[in-house]
C-alpha cells in the first residue's frame, strides 16, 4: 500500500547500529560520529554518493586501469569525466598520479588500497603515503573502498 516505504529500512536505524557502525570505523586517529554516518544501500550508492556530493559535472576522478569498473561508468553517467592511472605489482603507481593530477587537475580518486578487485594487490604504507602527499599537493580527495583492512 505505501511503495514509499520500499527503501524506509535506511532511515530508522536503532542507536546501538550507529554506535557499532561509529566503533567499526574507528581506526588510527578516524573517529566519526553518528551524524557522520550516512546509511546506503550497498558500497556503489555510498561511493556514488560521495561522487555526486564533493564533485559537479565535468570534474575529472581517477581510477586504476584495473578496478571495478562499475564505479567509474556511473560517474560517466552523472557527468564526470574520468582519467585513468597505471599500476604496477606494487598497486596504484604515485608517480603516474602525480602525472595525471598535473595534467588533468581532478577533483577526486577512487581507490581500494585493500586486497583491490580484481587484483587483490594492498598497498604498502609507503605507497599509501606517497599517494596521500600527492592528493594533498594537487588538492584530490580520495575515496577509500577499505572494507578488508
Amino acid at each position: 500500500d505505501h511503495p514509499y516505504e520500499i527503501s524506509s529500512y535506511t532511515r530508522d536505524f536503532p542507536d546501538r547500529w550507529f554506535e557499532a557502525g561509529c566503533h567499526w570505523l574507528s581506526r588510527n586517529s578516524f573517529r566519526p560520529s553518528r551524524d557522520g554516518i550516512v546509511p546506503t544501500l550497498g558500497t556503489h550508492a555510498a561511493v556514488m554518493a560521495a561522487i555526486a556530493a564533493l564533485t559537479t559535472p565535468g570534474d575529472y576522478i581517477i581510477f586504476e586501469h584495473l578496478t571495478y569498473s562499475q564505479i567509474s561508468r556511473s560517474a560517466g553517467l552523472i557527468g564526470r569525466r574520468t582519467a585513468l592511472v597505471t599500476s604496477d605489482d606494487e598497486g596504484l603507481d604515485p608517480e603516474d598520479f602525480e602525472r595525471v593530477c598535473a595534467q588533468k587537475h581532478p577533483k577526486m580518486m577512487f581507490l581500494m588500497p585493500t586486497a583491490k578487485n580484481p587484483t587483490l594487490v594492498t598497498l604498502s604504507a609507503t605507497r599509501r603515503e606517497a599517494i596521500a602527499r600527492v592528493a594533498r599537493e594537487y588538492n584530490v580527495i580520495l575515496i577509500e573502498d577499505d572494507l578488508y583492512r
